[in-house]
């Protein structure tokens, strides 16, 4: 990590990259790779470390009050940043919001509203209000009060904003601003910390391209219903040992990995892949491996996750085989199961 943060050459950041954890001798084929990213920014992002806070739908924002860290937000973004360009999916809580702002976009109200939904109902209740007593019910000017450590502050919105009252015929100018503020200014040099990590790491003009929907499934996959397309993952699976597609045994298996809920079926990704997020492109990336581990057996299905490999016990009957895979998937955990 140090030296990610001490990295002089930037170019270096844009090479595949390999890891290895001190004391273990496994090869990196991607599933030690998507480990490290998840061990590392599981802890790095934890609000107990000050660096971000959890929204009220607990979501992760910049803190504002951080003020002394944007060396470690730099490398946040940086490590985001290596994951997309490694092509690790992530499992992160950023509202869309986020995604919008690294694509270069303003903040929007609607984009507010998933970010900070009790903020955005005051918001609507501004523009909404059609009484002749707009000032004396919202009693507001063109500034904020924060709180920064027990202290009220104060934010002016525009210039001389105290001195500026809200009123009906300005009220949609005081929301524009107070979104700017909300969404971007009053984070304004956390992100930019954290956006120059990211786009040292990833290219980040590149992204104006993107939607903030299409930056965020290209960073984190998409966890959609419609995106688990199945048929998709088994016109790209290939077989070893003695299976193929039209083996009465496979035919049987993804009949009844079809019948699974959208849960398990979520379990048997992260149990294949080590990751239960659809690419971009959907799972016909993933290039699934199903070997035959034997015949019938009392034996689990267990799985490579760093080739996204399945080995498994050729069961007799469909009951076995959804009882043996249920409880495998069920058990799972980390990112090899052999």
């Amino acid at each position: 990590m140090q030296t990610l943060n001490q990295e002089k050459n930037p170019a270096l950041l844009n090479l595949p990259l390999i890891v290895y954890f001190d004391g273990e001798t496994a090869v990196d084929y991607g599933g030690v790779t998507r480990e490290f990213f998840h061990i590392v920014l599981k802890q790095i992002l934890n609000p107990c470390y000050g660096m971000f806070i959890e929204t009220e739908n607990h979501q992760l924002w910049f803190d504002r009050k951080n003020i002394a860290s944007f060396q470690e937000y730099k490398l946040i973004g940086m490590l985001i940043g290596l994951a997309a360009f490694n092509r690790v999916l992530l499992d992160l809580r950023f509202p869309l919001l986020l995604y919008s702002l690294l694509a270069g976009k303003k903040p929007t109200t609607k984009l507010l509203k998933e970010a900070f939904p009790t903020i955005s109902r005051s918001i609507e209740k501004i523009l909404e209000y059609s009484g002749a007593d707009f000032e004396e019910v919202f009693n507001l000017d063109f500034s904020v009060d924060y709180d920064y450590f027990g202290e009220l502050r104060n934010d002016e919105l525009k210039f001389n904003g105290r001195q500026i009252p809200v009123t009906e015929s300005n009220r949609r100018e005081f929301v524009e601003l107070f979104t700017s503020y909300m969404g971007l200014v009053s984070i304004q040099k956390q992100f930019a910390a954290f956006f120059e990590g990211f786009s040292l790491a990833c290219n980040g003009a590149a992204f104006e391209l993107f939607r903030a929907e299409e930056l965020e499934s290209f960073i984190c996959g998409d966890t959609a219903s419609s995106a688990m397309d199945l048929q998709d993952l088994r016109q790209s699976t290939t077989y070893k040992s003695g299976f193929h597609d039209n083996h009465p045994f496979i035919q049987m298996f993804w009949r009844v990995l079809a019948s699974f809920p959208m849960n398990l079926r979520k379990r048997f990704l992260f149990f294949t892949t080590g990751s239960d997020r659809v690419p971009l492109g959907g799972l016909n990336e993933i290039n699934l491996i199903i070997e035959r581990s034997g015949s019938d057996s009392e034996m689990l299905p267990t799985s490579h996750t760093c080739f996204s490999w399945l080995l498994i016990p050729e069961y007799s009957t469909e009951q076995k085989l959804v009882e043996r895979l249920t409880t495998a998937l069920e058990h799972a955990e980390g990112f090899g199961f052999v």
